[in-house]
């Protein structure tokens, strides 16, 4: 009889106490871990708002140094970048033309998310080649390189002039410089962008025997 009342006694205090210990609620943990998703529709843009073709990789920004690639995207005249995405901040690294931009972006819950990305002014580049002065154009290599800062310029668009077509580039406002080849000669020759205008560099290459 004892030992029967000592078993039914620690049961009871076995029940009681585990009555009061807190209680995970499973059900609540899923809910909260389960964020809805919002949309996030991207495009980009050159000059007055004419939509190009770029790439996007999106970024969540965890905290002031850490973030962590989530999705890539891309977008064109007649297509948007259009993903989901959980609520928060993220950072969109966007390539257009061969020129990167990045750009912060919150994803905010119960609204329609869209964000533009322009590359900013820009004017037109037509780059043509020779062998002499009053020559005919012939078929040369260029190399755009954009001044950045410390003076020092680095290597963007890569493209090609022939007889018949010159390279034509569309570039943000800023200096170059276009380093030509062809098959016997090298030449260096800087230029400047401007705003809705068309820069014209003909390269002559026997001038720089």
């Amino acid at each position: 009889m004892k030992i029967t009342l000592f078993i039914l006694l620690a049961l009871l205090f076995s029940k009681a106490f585990a009555d009061s210990q807190p209680v995970s609620d499973s059900s609540d943990h899923n809910l909260h871990s389960k964020k809805e998703l919002e949309s996030l529709e991207i495009t980009a843009t050159v000059g007055d708002r004419v939509k190009v073709l770029a790439s996007h990789t999106i970024y969540k920004v965890l905290n002031e140094n850490k973030r962590r690639r989530v999705k890539e995207c891309s977008s064109s005249p007649n297509s948007s970048c259009l993903e989901s995405f959980v609520p928060g901040n993220y950072l969109i690294k966007t390539v257009i033309k061969g020129f990167k931009k990045e750009t912060l972006v919150k994803v905010e819950p119960g609204r329609a998310n869209k964000i533009n990305i322009q590359l900013g002014q820009t004017g037109k580049v037509e780059i043509s080649a020779s062998e002499t002065e009053q020559g005919q154009n012939s078929p040369a290599f260029h190399k755009i390189l954009i001044k950045v800062y410390g003076g020092n310029y680095k290597h963007k668009i890569s493209c090609s002039s022939s007889l018949e077509k010159s390279c034509v580039n569309e570039l943000p406002v800023g200096k170059y410089i276009v380093r030509s080849a062809n098959s016997q000669s090298k030449k260096e020759t800087p230029f400047k962008i401007t705003e809705g205008e068309i820069s014209k560099v003909h390269v002559i290459f026997s001038s720089h025997k």
